[in-house]
């Protein structure tokens, strides 16, 4: 068919079109409508009387013409097509907030926030809030939410730019700056770790495990929730490089992620609890067991009446007796977990009666050596192989030089143990305290050559000793109760608190012990170098032999150099923990204590 002209009317204008009816579409029509009229279509409003289509047509409408019938007319305006087009592309998109999927607010709080911290002082999970909601109104102390209250984030912003200022290594004043949990709980805090993350972790003694992260409690889990009633959380750990933590508690170790998710359990021996944590590397740690609870006192306060009952009373005497040795036996040895596979370390010494029970034990990565302090004073030692086997290393005995009134003679139990934070020393902090020993008596007593050395202390208090050189370098005596509490922190300062009966917190100065240290190691190295030197240049002729000099004697470091002290707050607490900045580069820090119901942070 030829082309037909139709009339086109468009208000008052009249036009006309040329369009082949056989293979006319609606786009191009609409095309053509635009060159004459300068209607854009998506303005356009073409209708059709007589044939061609029915109703407005559209891009997917099927044309059909009819010759002489047809008449086309147009609806629409080229000012408002000129002017939406100008508009539609100099105005930016709006999307509303109702709009946004939850995804996608996620996605960009988080660069919001990734942003914010990078330009921020610090960030310490555990202390500072996010900065998309952070209120920086505030001007004095006030409770973020129902669990956390704390001081402004402006002013621990500038705490953290004047411990940053102060030189490095950073170092803290003890200022109080946020409180974690609920005061008047009725659950006491136990035990305080941090994760890699800086997601800061607390146990109590309700056999909950509780989660801190920017002013939240990320979850919440339990030691063991089918316990009635719930035992306490006795210990905690980070393994893994501090990915992992491990909980030890109503006769069971779990290990959790930064979010609440238990990965592994390990069961302790029936009847016992852990007691003490470690990790060692590699993702292992190290732990002891005592026994769980007492046994009663009163099972045999009845007198048997015939030849059964006693007969009956000899047997369970005879059962408890072997549970006591069972327990005794467990509370000597140390059990290592690496990969989930537990390996048991007994006392290797021969004594005069059964062995100790352990009490404290601290992992020296410098030389992959697991220390290991018992109820008797004496430092046992493992040393780890690449294989990953511990094997005996050598075995340290602390004397007490003090007697009592009544001629009895004195011993003293390691309490505790925590490694000195510095990756170029070997220096482990030991708290101890008195024990009392009957004139003549054996139990416990080692033979002279078993021991590599002993080594003397005056009583009750922290010793600092190198482990390698196994030499005693200084003491601190500052505490009028035992010291429960040790924290190593990162600029050569070690954290001692002491018990009710003192009730403060001492942050002690051993950075003159750790250099001192650094620098006899770099002393030992130029010799041996220069002593190499020496004898390729006497194999080469090139140099007269000469009499080698003596080294010269390291510096005395003798207990009777005591460390300056300074007293900080909160005073009486249950565990310790360093929250490091995650910031790249940064020194800066805070301090976690548990503090009865609550977590104290601290910078």
């Amino acid at each position: 068919m030829a082309s037909l002209v139709v009339p086109l009317k468009w208000g008052k204008n009249d036009y006309k079109l040329t369009i082949d009816a056989a293979t006319v579409k609606a786009t191009s029509l609409m095309e053509q409508v635009q060159r004459l009229t300068a209607v854009h279509p998506a303005n356009q409003k073409l209708l059709a009387k007589k044939g061609g289509w029915k109703g407005v047509l559209t891009t997917t409408t099927t044309i059909k013409i009819k010759p002489a019938k047809t008449t086309i007319t147009l609806m629409g305006t080229a000012t408002e097509t000129i002017h939406a087009t100008a508009t539609a592309a100099a105005a930016p998109t709006i999307t509303f907030d109702e709009d946004i999927s939850p995804k996608a607010r996620a996605e960009l709080e988080h660069q919001e926030n990734a942003q914010m911290l990078a330009e921020a002082e610090g960030n310490i999970p555990a202390l500072q809030v996010l900065p998309t909601r952070r209120d920086d109104g505030k001007s004095m102390a006030y409770r973020y939410n129902y669990f956390v209250t704390g001081e402004p984030q402006q002013s621990i912003e500038n705490l953290l730019r004047k411990q940053r200022e102060s030189g490095h290594p950073a170092r803290i004043q003890g200022e109080v700056q946020m409180t974690i949990g609920v005061e008047l709980g009725k659950a006491m805090v136990t035990t305080v770790t941090v994760f890699r993350s800086g997601t800061l972790v607390n146990g109590r003694d309700d056999g909950k495990i509780q989660m801190w992260r920017h002013g939240d409690r990320v979850c919440e889990v339990c030691q063991d929730q089918y316990m009635n009633p719930p035992r306490p959380v006795t210990c905690s750990t980070v393994v893994d490089q501090g990915n992992v933590l491990v909980t030890g508690g109503s006769g069971v170790l779990k290990c959790w992620s930064d979010e609440g998710e238990l990965q592994h359990v390990v069961r302790a021996p029936p009847g016992t609890d852990p007691h003490s944590l470690t990790s060692i590397g590699n993702g292992g740690f190290a732990v002891t067991f005592v026994q769980a609870r007492p046994f009663d006192p009163n099972q045999f306060r009845l007198v048997p009446q015939n030849e059964d009952q006693r007969a009956r009373r000899a047997a369970a005497v005879l059962e408890r007796q072997r549970q006591q040795e069972r327990f005794d036996r467990i509370a000597t040895a140390v059990t290592v977990v690496v990969n989930h596979q537990p390996m048991t370390l007994a006392p290797w010494e021969t004594r005069n009666g059964p062995p100790p029970s352990v009490t404290a034990l601290a992992f020296m990565a410098v030389e992959q050596v697991l220390v290991v302090g018992d109820a008797e004073g004496s430092i046992r030692c493992w040393a780890q192989t690449q294989h990953g086997v511990f094997q005996p290393n050598k075995l340290l005995q602390l004397e007490c030089t003090t007697t009592t009134e009544t001629n009895e003679e004195s011993g003293v139990a390691i309490i505790g143990l925590e490694t000195i934070h510095s990756k170029q020393t070997t220096l482990l902090a030991m708290a101890t305290a008195l024990i009392r020993v009957a004139p003549g008596s054996s139990p416990g007593r080692l033979a002279g050559h078993q021991v590599n050395r002993f080594l003397p202390i005056p009583g009750e208090l922290v010793v600092v000793l190198d482990v390698v050189q196994e030499t005693i370098l200084c003491h601190l005596d500052g505490h009028t109760d035992l010291v429960r509490v040790m924290c190593s922190l990162p600029n050569g300062e070690l954290l001692t608190s002491g018990g009710k009966k003192d009730a403060t917190c001492k942050l002690w100065n051993l950075t003159p012990f750790i250099t001192k240290e650094v620098e006899n190691a770099n002393e030992e190295a130029e010799q041996e170098d220069a002593a190499f030197l020496r004898a390729l240049a006497l194999s080469k002729g090139e140099e007269k032999e000469q009499k080698e000099q003596p080294p010269l004697d390291p510096p005395e470091l003798g207990s009777n150099q005591v460390p300056t002290h300074r007293k900080i707050e909160p005073g009486y607490i249950f565990d310790a923990c360093v929250l490091p900045d995650q910031k790249s580069g940064s020194s800066c820090y805070a301090l976690g204590v548990a503090r009865y119901n609550t977590v104290i942070v601290s910078l």
